[in-house]
C-alpha cells in the first residue's frame, strides 16, 4: 500500500501575505500534492455566538480540497470557538479520538502563550495517524513528548506521525520519538525548513513513521500559502 501522508499548520486559513481568511488557498495548497490525508494544525471549528465566528473549517477545506473524509478535534476556546487539530481524507477513518496533552501545572514562563493541546489519533484500518501541535513552554513541550510516547505505547498498528512540534530536530527532547519512529525528512537530498514559509529558519513540522514503513520520498516544498510550509512524504506499507 502506498501512502502519501501530508501535515499543514494553516494558522486557521490566514493568506501569509496579506492576512485575509483564506480557505480556498489552504484547500488548493493540499489539492496540488493530492496527499491520501493531510494533518492540519491551528483549525477553527464552528460555534454560533462566538466572540469571533468561523466557519466549520476542517469541513470546509475537505470539501474545497475534493477529500470525501474528515475529523476535527479540538483542543481548548480560543474567542469563543473551538480551536485545534483537524484530518482531511481521501479514505474513511475506521475511528478517531482525541488525546488530551495536559497543562502544565506551573506557567511561570512569562514570556510563553500557554495554550491547552491535544493529539488527534485516526485509525486507517491497516496503519494509525496522529496528528499534534505542540505548546511553547518547556513542560508543554515535555508533557506532549511524553503523551504522543503513550499513545505510541498502545497502538498495534503502524504509525504516522505528523504536525508542527514547535522543536527543531536537534532538541533533545525530540529523541525518544526519534529513537521509535523515522523522521522522513531523513531521506531528503538537501536539507529543507517550514518556518516561517516566506524564508524559512528552521525546521519544526514532521512526519514520522513507524518502522514497518519503507520512506519513498519527503519534501518540504516551497509553498507560501499560510506562515508554514507543507510537508510531505510518500510511505509503502507491505501488504
Amino acid at each position: 500500500m502506498k501512502i502519501r501522508a501530508m501535515t499543514f499548520n494553516i494558522q486557521h486559513t490566514v493568506d501569509f501575505m496579506n492576512g485575509s481568511l483564506n480557505p480556498e488557498l489552504m484547500a488548493n495548497t493540499i489539492r496540488a500534492f493530492n496527499p491520501d490525508f493531510c494533518v492540519l494544525n491551528e483549525v477553527y471549528g464552528h460555534q454560533d455566538g462566538a466572540r469571533v465566528v468561523f466557519e466549520d473549517q476542517a469541513k470546509l477545506i475537505a470539501e474545497l480540497a475534493g477529500m470525501p473524509f474528515f475529523a476535527f478535534r479540538p483542543a481548548t476556546i480560543v474567542d469563543g470557538s473551538p480551536y485545534g487539530n483537524a484530518i482531511v481524507a481521501r479514505r474513511p477513518m475506521e475511528s478517531c479520538r482525541t488525546v488530551m496533552i495536559p497543562d502544565p501545572l506551573v506557567r511561570d514562563d512569562p514570556n510563553a502563550a500557554y495554550e491547552t493541546r491535544c493529539i488527534i489519533a485516526a485509525d486507517f484500518g491497516k496503519y494509525a495517524v496522529l496528528g499534534s501541535h505542540f505548546g511553547l513552554s518547556l513542560p508543554e513541550k515535555e508533557l506532549a513528548v511524553k503523551t504522543v510516547l503513550t499513545v505510541l505505547e498502545s497502538t498495534e498498528k503502524p504509525v504516522i506521525l505528523c504536525g508542527d512540534f514547535n522543536m527543531t530536530p536537534d532538541d533533545g527532547l525530540l529523541a525518544p520519538i526519534f529513537s521509535r519512529l523515522r523522521d522522513t525528512a531523513s531521506v531528503m537530498t538537501e536539507k529543507k525548513l517550514s518556518f516561517p514559509s516566506d524564508r524559512p529558519r528552521m525546521k519544526i513540522d514532521y512526519i514520522f513513521a513507524s518502522g514497518e514503513f519503507e520512506i519513498l520520498c519527503a519534501d518540504i516544498p516551497p509553498v507560501i500559502a499560510s506562515d508554514h510550509r507543507p510537508h510531505i512524504a510518500d510511505l509503502v506499507l507491505p501488504d
